[in-house]
């Protein structure tokens, strides 16, 4: 049994004339009734009853076909994966981090030229960036590419600012800006806090770390910032500081689809982004 067989059986059960599939593969219409004459003779079964130009499926040509579709849409499938693995494209999707991971992407290119890299805004991403993993386990597959502190950001003015690190009797009576009840963070910071008896005045939520830097920076109150993911927003104005009684970190994963198949491009991004950070200090720490 051969796939030219099968393609042509397959396509005759949907054009319903040989002439057709005939025109649709360029090769004379004789060629195709041959090449499923042949198929018929190894079934020992007819498929198709004949009715002039006109063939149909009969009995034992229904009970094959089914058969026969999935098994050449099983092949295209695995065609267009081997096709996708010799891809040099790569469509990530952050969800966080974006501060940090668009000078490490700089970094790829320069030394990947040649593959490029797509961010888009949806999941049809072969990579995903984020602080949590998928709570659907058995669906992606979630790899740590950095771990980072959670700091304490302060104007510069504040004289907690000329302090080394803050207790947490430093900022009792501080008002809190950004944290978001219910963010991972925020549920991290939780476990912390509350050996120590302290719930955080929050004044402002938000989780757009260049308002929070805004509001810090004017002297609405103090936020805590991802060390690394928010680095780029503190400025000259902000001071950062981390906790003294306890040391809070933060990992951020890239996850892709289970079954997909990784191009080497991909597999390629992931490598260079942890040796990235682990060359800067920020290797992910489960």
């Amino acid at each position: 049994m051969e796939l030219l067989q099968l393609t042509y059986f397959r396509d005759a059960a949907k054009l319903e004339n040989f002439s057709k599939v005939a025109q649709k593969h360029y090769v004379a219409q004789p060629a195709v009734s041959h090449t499923i004459s042949k198929l018929e003779k190894e079934l020992g079964v007819k498929l198709f009853n004949r009715s002039g130009n006109r063939v149909t499926l009969n009995e034992h040509g229904e009970a094959f076909y089914e058969d026969v579709e999935a098994a050449l849409e099983r092949l295209e499938r695995g065609k267009r994966r081997i096709l996708n693995m010799k891809e040099n494209t790569v469509k990530v999707l952050m969800f966080e981090g974006s501060i940090v991971l668009i000078p490490m992407i700089a970094d790829f290119k320069k030394q990947y030229p040649d593959t490029e890299i797509i961010l888009i805004e949806n999941q049809q991403a072969d990579l995903i960036i984020r602080s949590r993993p998928f709570e659907e386990e058995d669906k992606y597959i979630t790899i740590p590419l950095f771990t980072e502190r959670i700091m304490v950001a302060l104007p510069k003015d504040n004289p907690l600012s000329k302090k080394d690190s803050i207790f947490i009797e430093d900022i009792r009576n501080q008002p809190i800006i950004g944290l978001l009840h219910g963010s991972k963070m925020y549920r991290q910071l939780k476990s912390h806090f509350d050996l120590m008896d302290y719930t955080p005045n929050i004044v402002v939520s938000s989780g757009n770390s260049t308002t929070i830097a805004e509001y810090v920076k004017n002297g609405f109150g103090i936020a805590f910032f991802p060390e690394l993911s928010w680095s780029g927003v503190a400025g000259a104005d902000i001071v950062i500081r981390p906790f003294a009684e306890f040391d809070c970190r933060r990992t951020i994963y890239v996850s892709y689809k289970k079954g997909a198949a990784l191009n080497d491009a991909a597999k390629t991004f992931i490598d260079f982004g942890q040796e990235y950070f682990r060359k800067n200090g920020y290797a992910p720490i489960e």
